[in-house]
């Protein structure tokens, strides 16, 4: 799912194409010489929001990922959520009351920190580019830090939380997905996970996601698509742009001057 091969015809396995059938790029682009360093993936470092940018937009993750020539800055509303989730994590380990600018929260809360089990804030995952388990963040592959999970050895389950200080209309569950498998990684005994995001503004719960440990490697398999997709842009070098509405007021790249924004 991860590796390639030395022969440079793993795309076309990959695809289930014959050299005839390969799309007219993947037979004529050279592969890029910088890139061709490691035996098993080209992408140094892997986590959801990076793999995120490159599904929303090749050229914005390639100046932020590959080159590294654009800052990833922060707007009020990210700072607004660091805060909302340091509050949140200080209310679930130590019980400190929630501060007035997130008082609104304190029932729902309240009702996770009373969830059976062990509760972990800010739970690091790390795994190795086979999907084992790293010793830790500076060395793994792919990272995640999981806002709220608890593991219930009565019922060997997970129970899982990402919140959300943005709009609730448009709801991704992949990154849900993705943390339930990780849940499974750091946790071996766990059967089954759910998982949900909390949309702190709007004082609401997601519905929730279920994942069963059995269906582990389709799910794994299903997440390795993308990151295949991925895998070939390093493979080609290979980062178009994709114009969307994002262009006009978020975009980092585009305020760079690296992206003119336009179709």
């Amino acid at each position: 799912m991860l590796s390639f091969d030395q022969d440079h015809n793993w795309l076309r396995r990959l695809n289930g194409l014959s050299d005839k059938t390969a799309p007219k790029w993947a037979k004529e682009a050279p592969p890029a010489k910088d890139t061709m360093h490691t035996p098993q993936t080209l992408i140094p470092k892997i986590s959801h929001s990076a793999l995120k940018k490159y599904v929303t937009c090749p050229k914005s993750y390639q100046h932020q990922y590959v080159l590294m020539d654009v800052e990833r800055t922060e707007g009020e509303a990210s700072i607004y959520g660091k805060r909302g989730h340091e509050a949140i994590e200080n209310r679930i380990k130590g019980g400190t009351p929630m501060p007035e600018e997130f008082a609104h929260l304190e029932p729902i809360v309240a009702r996770i920190a009373a969830i059976p089990g062990t509760h972990y804030c800010e739970r690091g995952v790390f795994l190795n580019s086979d999907l084992s388990v790293a010793p830790d963040g500076d060395s793994a592959w792919l990272r995640a830090y999981i806002d709220f999970i608890s593991y219930n050895d009565a019922n060997k389950t997970l129970t899982v939380f990402d919140w959300k200080f943005g709009s609730s209309k448009y709801i991704d569950f992949d990154q849900l997905k993705l943390y339930c498998l990780l849940g499974f990684k750091a946790f071996p005994e766990a059967t089954k996970a759910r998982a949900a995001y909390v949309f702190c503004k709007e004082k609401k719960i997601s519905e929730t996601l279920k994942m069963d440990r059995s269906e582990e490697d389709s799910e794994w398999s299903a997440w390795g698509e993308k990151v295949d997709k991925l895998e070939t842009a390093y493979r080609f070098n290979r980062w178009p742009k994709q114009v969307s509405g994002l262009c006009n007021n978020y975009c980092d790249v585009k305020k760079a001057g690296k992206c003119d924004g336009r179709r």
